[in-house]
């Protein structure tokens, strides 16, 4: 009994996760032992670090994509409607109501009763300003 040596040096931790469960896992390459470290401490697969990057940035290329859509859609609208926007904005709200810019009074659009001709109506306004000069 007296020749038997006692090997001490493996343990098996049965406990410990087989691979990296992160949401936003971070890599780490370890180019002395070729291996890539997750930042939680575990060497995760060569290949599926690189599926999961491929995946980030296919999503933040379908967020690009989107945003360049929503750009080209927006720069298609007429100027004009961009001002109407703003005011629909804050009106949706319900906080702000518009200045009546002759009188200076608050209305509410649903007071509006019609529209008329622009083009009419700056020429008449023109009109009017240069018989007043006279």
């Amino acid at each position: 009994m007296d020749n038997i040596v006692n090997l001490d040096f493996l343990r098996i931790d049965r406990h410990k996760q087989r691979k990296c469960v992160c949401k936003k896992p971070k890599f780490t390459l370890d180019i002395q032992n070729r291996a890539v470290v997750c930042k939680c401490g575990l060497i995760t697969d060569p290949f599926e670090a690189i599926v999961r990057l491929g995946e980030h940035y296919e999503s933040i290329n379908r967020q690009h994509n989107n945003l360049y859509e929503q750009h080209q859609r927006w720069l298609k609208e007429k100027p004009h409607s961009v001002i109407f926007k703003q005011l629909e904005r804050s009106y949706q709200k319900g906080s702000m109501l518009p200045f009546c810019p002759e009188c200076n009074q608050m209305f509410d659009f649903k007071d509006v009763k019609g529209f008329g001709n622009a083009q009419f109506y700056r020429k008449r306004a023109k009109q009017l300003t240069t018989d007043g000069q006279d």
